[in-house]
């Protein structure tokens, strides 16, 4: 017996398969990651048409028969996110989140905040300066892991008697794990946060709106902690290709 349903989805990413097909990466509210056949996409655009680009969000019909492949039968272009495409330093930090959520192992719970978030997050990085798109890229690497539940609620040190928000912090970027100096295990890969860089981090780490967060962080120094914070994203999702272009244009 062959279901059938339609659902809000986001293109993630998709890749040629068979001769003429395409498997698409979607992320819906209800199930998180799905991937599916569209079966003669690239043969024909008639039933995908601009519905198929990456980062965009579509009203999706997909199918199944018993446990096989899903199967993507239409895809309705619903938001296009053009602002976050054409600057080459908002797709890369739109690229950042995607990748982050293609890399993701999430229970199905958390599929809804999440794609709420992605939303906002596209949404607002769309609009926003492109000189703001640092910023963004760094919201991405720590709010994607946060909503995850990869990092602690609050930058407390958990070896303290004091449950204050901690001033200064040492993030241990092997661990996600958040001390005090004193507590500190002494080794590589640990960052030695200042007040200013804490409260950036725990902007992010918040699970509150891209909007809020530009609106009360700086222009430059997220950009620069993103690298700062780089070995962290790669010991939990593996290597990532928009991390590395985005440590390239800040090379450059």
């Amino acid at each position: 017996m062959r279901r059938e349903g339609t659902t809000a989805a986001l293109i993630l990413d998709t890749h040629p398969y068979r001769d003429a097909d395409l498997m698409v990466n979607l992320f819906t509210p209800a199930a998180g990651k799905v991937s599916a056949i569209a079966y003669r996409a690239r043969s024909s655009r008639k039933r995908f048409s601009g519905g198929l680009d990456r980062l965009t969000l579509v009203e999706a019909t997909i199918s199944r028969r018993g446990r096989g492949a899903f199967i993507l039968e239409g895809a309705e272009p619903q938001e296009l996110f053009w602002g976050a495409k054409s600057d080459l330093d908002k797709s890369a930090a739109a690229s950042l989140w995607s990748e982050l959520l293609i890399r993701a192992h999430m229970e199905r719970p958390d599929a809804a905040v999440l794609f709420d978030a992605t939303v906002e997050f596209l949404t607002t990085l769309s609009s926003c300066p492109p000189a703001r798109a640092g910023a963004g890229a760094f919201y991405a690497g720590v709010a994607v892991p946060g909503l995850l539940g990869f990092l602690p609620a609050t930058l407390t040190c958990p070896a303290c008697a004091d449950p204050s928000p901690l001033k200064e912090c040492c993030f241990h970027c092997d661990s996600g794990e958040v001390t005090c100096r004193e507590h500190s295990r002494q080794k590589a890969g640990v960052l030695l946060l200042d007040n200013e860089q804490v409260e950036l981090l725990a902007l992010a780490m918040g699970a509150g709106s891209l909007a809020g967060f530009l609106d009360r962080s700086g222009a430059a120094q997220p950009a620069a902690m993103l690298i700062q914070f780089s070995p962290y994203l790669t010991s939990l999702f593996g290597r990532l290709k928009s991390l590395e272009f985005i440590r390239s244009l800040e090379a450059t």
